[in-house]
């Protein structure tokens, strides 16, 4: 995952759409916990989420378990650079630019879409489905 640092971004000289802006959430799947990554306006179906990787259910996680895992606390989490290696599921929202800016904590990281082969999956408009190369 790539990512650049926009040092001045202030109303005056940058006002990027919402849609522009992802958000990070932590969902529990029945064995394991997992990103899921979507555009700023859009809201979370947990049942979709979790037929993405084959389950039949998923949660929104507790906030411990999702800042042990990430090492980030709870409303500042970002896509990447979490302690342990979490499945992504990313909606199709959140890849419609070629920059989306993270909502995490601070809005000043902006991601390049790119996972190098990391196992994800993508939201479609006929659904999830396996991705190579997620974000």
């Amino acid at each position: 995952m790539q990512f650049d640092t926009v040092n001045n971004l202030s109303r005056n000289t940058l006002t990027p759409r919402l849609s522009r802006y992802s958000k990070t959430l932590i969902i529990a799947l029945p064995r394991e916990l997992a990103i899921a990554i979507l555009s700023a306006p859009s809201r979370l179906s947990l049942k979709e989420t979790a037929a993405a990787p084959g389950v039949t259910k998923a949660n929104t996680a507790e906030p411990a378990a999702a800042q042990r895992a990430t090492s980030y606390v709870v409303g500042g989490v970002f896509p990447s650079g979490q302690w342990k290696r979490l499945r992504t599921v990313v909606d199709t929202s959140a890849l419609s630019w070629d920059r989306v800016l993270c909502n995490a904590g601070k809005r000043h990281r902006l991601l390049a879409p790119g996972c190098r082969g990391e196992p994800g999956y993508v939201r479609h408009p006929s659904g999830w489905r396996s991705a190579e190369r997620c974000w």
